[in-house]
């Protein structure tokens, strides 16, 4: 069953919540609306929860702060968004250090999946927690957490929340 209340931002074919409204610029796998996060066709204020899983380092830095001010325009005061991204800084370490992972199989979590024919799969930028923390501050988000990712990515993801507050609720 559909939340109304929830959306996934680049969803993509594996989409990790199962309940959210599933939105993604390519028409693949089980998207519920076909658009561009660069322009998101909502209302202000829609969503109490947003999710992104490996969204952002697909927007180049010059357009990075307009596609997180779109996010935090469609959230509901205290509502909150959830984005896992690849850790560049530990990324960039075990490719040096090759302690865990070949350097071909780093390849996609800098540069992006190949696999998939489409030009928005290629990465544009990649963040750090402290890099993306304050980005996320510079836009307007409040209550920003930064977690360890999912197990199963062993370390080349973190999470980031961020929340939309009374503070930011003109914005």
């Amino acid at each position: 069953m559909i939340n109304y209340n929830s959306i996934e931002l680049g969803s993509g074919i594996v989409p990790y919540s199962k309940t959210a409204i599933k939105l993604d610029i390519v028409k693949k796998g089980s998207i519920d609306i076909l658009a561009d996060v660069r322009s998101l066709p909502f209302r202000d204020r829609v969503f109490e929860e947003v999710y992104a899983s490996h969204l952002l380092e697909h927007f180049y830095k010059t357009e990075i702060k307009a596609v997180l001010q779109g996010i935090l325009r469609i959230m509901k005061v205290d509502a909150k968004f959830y984005s896992y991204q690849p850790d560049l800084e530990f990324i960039c370490k075990e490719f040096i250090e090759n302690k865990q992972f070949s350097k071909e199989s780093l390849l996609v979590p800098l540069y992006g999946d190949s696999l998939v024919d489409h030009q928005e799969m290629s990465h544009k930028w990649g963040y750090t927690r402290t890099s993306l923390t304050k980005l996320f501050k510079e836009v307007g988000f409040m209550g920003i957490e930064i977690r360890d990712g999912r197990s199963s990515f062993q370390g080349l993801e973190f999470l980031i929340i961020g929340e939309r507050g009374e503070f930011n609720s003109e914005r």
